[in-house]
């Protein structure tokens, strides 16, 4: 499984489909190092587009910079480059300067279809064949906080959500393992509902937030048991429920703290 917040390496406020492509590839990249996949010759190729092209608006040679969605690059003396790890972290170059940010918005845009492909083809299909071969079943990528994107509209009048998962929601189910977007409730309760599941074949769920107390005022001890079950499987993901309760006290001071967190959390994943 590879699970990432999306605005750890996203400016949410001006997201576009292909930044959140290739940080899917750079993560899942990140997380299957240890499978020594092969370097993806075609992302690199995309990469060697995107220096071109930053190289005709400021000078890069032998600088190590990060553009938004394609991770570090780095020129050297020769004009030529290197991407760490494939792709790597992602940070803001691009958005501090709103004119590269469209060009290259605008380099990648037409190249959509071919940068879906190469990711499937040079690092999720390999990458899962790999993971079977080594007993697991498969590779699930959970993309979160989407549901955070900045309520912008587009130009011609669209949120960036609905520009997203409505206009571009097949190019983001395209890759080619089990993928889990959150997005925002509005959308659930949108007119474009029926072309929502449409786009993204499949019927959308709203994850509820755990009961920690009644409409009476009384603790939910059922709810407050799995919110405690869900921190500890945050520090011991491998023990039993009744082991994990023995270890409370290795993470927290007593088992009150651990309580008290669950109930100012509101019952929120």
């Amino acid at each position: 499984m590879v699970y990432f917040e999306s605005n750890e390496y996203l400016e949410l406020g001006d997201v576009d489909v292909n930044d959140i492509l290739l940080v899917i590839a750079g993560q899942v990249s990140e997380s299957l190092k240890a499978l020594n996949l092969k370097e993806p010759k075609r992302l690199q190729s995309l990469f060697k587009g995107v220096y071109d092209l930053l190289q005709t608006e400021i000078d890069i040679t032998g600088v190590s910079f990060s553009v938004q969605g394609l991770g570090e690059v780095k020129g050297n003396n020769e004009g030529e480059f290197s991407v760490k790890m494939g792709i790597a972290e992602i940070s803001a170059l691009a958005q501090a300067r709103p004119q590269l940010r469209k060009k290259l918005k605008d380099y990648l845009e037409p190249r959509t279809s071919a940068t879906i492909d190469a990711i499937n083809q040079e690092i999720i299909e390999p990458g899962i064949e790999k993971l079977k071969f080594n007993g697991k079943k498969g590779l699930v990528v959970i993309v979160d906080n989407l549901d955070r994107i900045e309520r912008n509209q587009t130009t011609w009048g669209q949120s960036q959500s609905e520009y997203l998962f409505l206009e571009r929601g097949e190019q983001l189910r395209r890759l080619k393992c089990h993928l889990l977007y959150t997005f925002p409730l509005a959308l659930m309760f949108s007119n474009n509902y029926e072309l929502l599941t449409q786009r993204l074949l499949t019927t959308p769920n709203v994850l509820p937030m755990v009961t920690i107390k009644h409409r009476d005022g009384t603790q939910c001890e059922e709810g407050l048991a799995l919110l405690r079950q869900m921190v500890l499987a945050r520090a011991f993901p491998d023990l039993s429920e009744q082991e994990r309760l023995d270890q409370i006290t290795e993470v927290f001071e007593n088992p009150v703290t651990l309580d008290r967190l669950c109930l100012a959390s509101g019952g929120h994943i």
